[in-house]
């Protein structure tokens, strides 16, 4: 049975359980008005990349796209559009 703290309560919720996960955090400087793309692939010498998430509109400061961890490997890369 779960014991809960009397802190772990959200206005008048009472939070059961907190899961954290492993995250990538991909982070770059985006430029005003502009358009990004992250895809991620497999490995480096891979041909197939797959977009992540949707298109992001720069807005002149650091933008984070955050990606579960899996079990698998991934590299990712930020693409101007």
């Amino acid at each position: 049975m779960w014991e809960t703290h009397p802190l772990c309560r959200v206005v008048g919720v009472e939070l059961l359980r907190v899961s954290i996960q492993r995250a990538v955090a991909v982070e770059w400087q985006a430029t005003a008005v502009k358009r990004y793309q992250v895809p991620w692939a497999g490995d480096l010498t891979g041909h197939q990349w797959v977009d992540f998430g949707s298109v992001v509109t720069g807005d002149g400061t650091l933008t984070t796209m955050f990606d579960v961890a899996g079990t698998s490997a991934r590299c990712y890369r930020v693409k101007e559009l």
